[in-house]
């Protein structure tokens, strides 16, 4: 999502695709149940298949949603990144960077996420991380 949230549209391989056409990385929710790759926040909603996720490699941060989805990026996906957390304050995804929970400290190689939760998006630019996790990524551009 990039101009703030909405459930409907979620996780949804088309709004993930317009995501990257406006050159934006995505956070994807991704879960592998029986084999089979689905896309989803809070169950595995969108069926997607193995092309899918490899061209959304590049521009992914997939948060593995369930054991399977995790164990087979840990031993199939050299390069992707990915990450598995619970309500860690931080984890460190597949390629090294540091996933910080909405209120965490941060700075250098670290991903703040939902950074609404805490500050106005417009004082953004004051923080010093390698990236960030937001629904209103338009907004935070801007302010970058």
């Amino acid at each position: 999502l990039i101009n703030g949230p909405d459930k409907a549209f979620e996780n949804r391989p088309e709004t993930i695709e317009l995501a990257f056409e406006k050159d934006f990385d995505a956070e994807i929710d991704i879960w592998r149940i029986d084999g089979e790759w689905f896309l989803g926040h809070d169950e595995a909603q969108y069926p997607v298949d193995s092309a899918w996720i490899m061209a959304a490699a590049p521009r992914a941060w997939f948060h593995c949603k369930n054991a399977e989805a995790m164990l087979w990026m840990s031993n199939h996906s050299k390069g992707i990144n990915f990450f598995w957390h619970d309500s860690d304050d931080y984890t460190l995804t597949s390629t090294g960077y540091v996933w910080a929970y909405p209120g965490s400290k941060v700075e250098g190689n670290a991903i703040l996420v939902m950074p609404e939760r805490i500050m106005k998006i417009a004082d953004l630019a004051t923080v010093k991380c390698y990236g960030v996790c937001t629904d209103y990524a338009l907004i935070a551009r801007k302010s970058l």
